[in-house]
């Protein structure tokens, strides 16, 4: 799989984030459109409905991940999330009132050889209100190695979601 799919789910999950914070009043409030729906239809016969679900902006805590894939071929991107990164974090701390905010990033899949469970994933801020703390851990994401081998975008996946847990107690080379 080349290293750039995983960047753009995050990437694409970023600009859903973005789009809803300049956009706010696009959606109501806790609300499911269309809120119902009838139709008469042939026996073996189908119909697809499609439901938006929109949530409460502001009704609740909302913590983010910042998470990067650091190996070499993405130093463009990174830069430029790096260029905008105070501006995001600032629209998204105005927009989700009480929101939280953590860096990290990954490199190479820890199957590799020359990775381990411990260098592929890296905690650079953990959660923190402090958009300037986050903005600093995204300063710090650098474009690394990578040799167009497997990174470790899933792996740093569960490892977001685990907050650092160990992610195989079965294999003696992970924490």
């Amino acid at each position: 799989m080349p290293r750039h799919h995983g960047y753009k789910l995050v990437a694409a999950a970023s600009l859903c984030a973005a789009a809803a914070t300049l956009f706010p009043s696009q959606a109501m409030a806790g609300s499911i459109n269309p809120s119902t729906f009838n139709a008469s239809i042939a026996i073996g016969d189908t119909v697809k409905v499609v439901k938006k679900i929109f949530t409460d902006v502001g009704g609740g805590l909302v913590d983010f991940l910042f998470l990067a894939d650091n190996t070499g071929s993405m130093g463009g991107v990174i830069g430029n999330v790096q260029s905008v990164a105070n501006q995001l974090l600032t629209n998204l701390s105005t927009t989700y009132t009480g929101s939280q905010f953590a860096v990290a990033r990954y490199f190479g899949d820890p199957s590799e050889s020359g990775e381990t469970f411990n260098s592929s994933y890296d905690v650079l801020q953990k959660i923190t209100p402090l958009t300037p703390l986050a903005v600093a851990g995204i300063n710090n994401w650098f474009a690394s190695g990578g040799g167009d081998l497997p990174e470790a975008n899933f792996y740093a996946l569960q490892q977001g979601v685990q907050n650092g847990a160990t992610t195989c107690p079965a294999m003696k080379s992970c924490s």
